[in-house]
């Protein structure tokens, strides 16, 4: 969740938190990124989320926070019955509370801004290639 050094290369790895807080400081509306900076700023962004959220998906710990995320912490017997699934206590609850997550709705709208800036990289870099290449056509 915060991030890790890289034994091998000692290469440091942002976190789900830090990339989290990234994204909803730059970005905290999809639709308005306009610019080809931006585009290439948010889908480079969005794909490090990915694969983060890709590796925690395999932590309990990590499940826990997405479910919280579903039930209504006002409501007790929800809250219980939360706790008796996932086995977490309380202080655990508390602690999960302070982790700020991207709503399920929030998660979909950049994954679509994401397919469509690839997409759109993607259309940009074949037209540079085009571009780029000569063809020599005889008429012999």
């Amino acid at each position: 969740m915060e991030g890790f050094t890289d034994i091998a290369t000692g290469e440091a790895r942002r976190g789900y938190v830090d990339v989290v807080r990234e994204l909803n400081e730059r970005f905290p509306n999809p639709d308005e990124i306009f610019t080809e900076q931006d585009k290439k700023d948010f889908a480079k962004l969005f794909g490090e989320y990915l694969r983060v959220e890709n590796i925690l998906q395999n932590y309990d710990e990590f499940t826990h926070l997405k479910a919280l995320q579903t039930i209504d912490l006002n409501d007790a017997v929800a809250v219980e019955q939360f706790k008796e699934t996932h086995f977490v206590t309380d202080e655990e609850i508390a602690a999960m509370q302070n982790v700020e997550t991207l709503p399920e709705r929030t998660v979909q709208d950049y994954r679509s801004t994401y397919n469509d800036i690839r997409d759109w990289l993607r259309n940009q870099k074949n037209g540079k290639e085009k571009e780029d290449s000569t063809w020599i056509i005889s008429s012999n």
